[in-house]
């Protein structure tokens, strides 16, 4: 089922296409969420000086910097597992349903 096909003339035209050769990074960053990667990475972010903190045993005596970097970490892993629009195929069906429908990138072998 192509569910995530985007509507015509909103881009898209596969690698070479008029839009030019490099058109190539915008057929496929609309396959992903990038509020999730955004999230996602961010959250890891915040979680780093956690564990940086976590590593020094004598600070750090009940192990709270360890466990925020993993109640951190596992938000930047819940976030990142959301990544990928269409969860239920891969990416490159998705790219076959926008060929299909003539509205995104083209699969070549």
């Amino acid at each position: 089922k192509c569910s995530n096909a985007r509507p015509a003339g909103s881009g898209g035209g596969g690698v070479g296409a008029r839009q030019g050769r490099w058109n190539f990074v915008a057929d496929i960053l609309h396959l992903y969420e990038m509020k999730s990667v955004a999230l996602g990475f961010g959250a890891l972010g915040c979680a780093v000086p956690f564990f940086i903190a976590g590593l020094n045993d004598a600070e750090d005596p009940f192990r709270i910097f360890h466990g925020m970097w993993h109640l951190i970490g596992g938000v930047s892993a819940y976030y990142m597992w959301r990544v990928v629009r269409n969860p239920m195929g891969t990416n490159a069906q998705a790219l076959m349903c926008e060929e299909k429908a003539g509205t995104g990138a083209r699969l070549v072998n």
